[in-house]
């Protein structure tokens, strides 16, 4: 089952694991506080803009209209959804709270704060503890995942991949999460909710 599930969406793994790769290649090269001064050096008004409207589609007026648009297409899809989306939210929030509580955000580290040409969102209360994993980016790879795995035309997967990879990066471009942070929810996110759909697939017959 799952190898059949796997070759059924190669389009979909081989973006995923690229995105993936490409996190883990960049984390190999680069501790994380000096990637972080790194990618912010690209960061200014008009980017914050941007990927604040962006990092919001894995928050509830992105994610509520997908389960409601579920509910009355399909209800078990939607129960589908609403279990990947339960089980790897609380996967996250349970390394935050209980596992890495004492992982700081970018804002609370001194050698970033005090930073001169370090650039910050302006007007801005930027949060500063819970850092790993990041749990927009999980959620955005968990509905990547999600309705990349429902949709007959596996082409989509791309799209999806492609949007939830920007609500990724924009956690880091706004310094709001360290790379590291959003690799792991790439990773929570993604592999939960596949191994989630090979177990409940037959069960919620939702392959149809």
């Amino acid at each position: 089952m799952f190898i059949k599930t796997a070759k059924d969406n190669k389009v979909l793994l081989s973006v995923y694991f690229t995105v993936i790769l490409t996190g883990i290649i960049f984390l190999s090269i680069s501790t994380k506080i000096p990637f972080q001064i790194y990618i912010n050096s690209y960061a200014n008004d008009q980017l914050d803009s941007f990927f604040l409207i962006v990092t919001k589609i894995a928050e509830g007026w992105g994610t509520v209209p997908i389960l409601i648009y579920f509910l009355i297409k399909d209800w078990k899809k939607a129960l589908f959804i609403g279990i990947c989306y339960g089980v790897t939210a609380i996967i996250a929030v349970l390394l935050k709270n209980y596992t890495f509580g004492y992982n700081h955000r970018p804002f609370a580290i001194p050698e970033l704060n005090t930073l001169e040409t370090y650039h910050w969102i302006k007007n801005y209360k930027m949060p500063t503890s819970l850092s790993f994993p990041s749990g927009h980016t999980t959620t955005a790879f968990t509905f990547a995942i999600v309705l990349s795995l429902l949709n007959k035309n596996k082409w989509f997967s791309i799209i999806f991949i492609v949007i939830a990879t920007l609500v990724g990066l924009s956690r880091t471009i706004l310094s709001f999460h360290f790379l590291i942070d959003v690799v792991a929810g790439t990773i929570i996110g993604g592999v939960t909710s596949f191994i989630l759909f090979v177990i409940l697939k037959n069960r919620l017959d939702l392959s149809k």
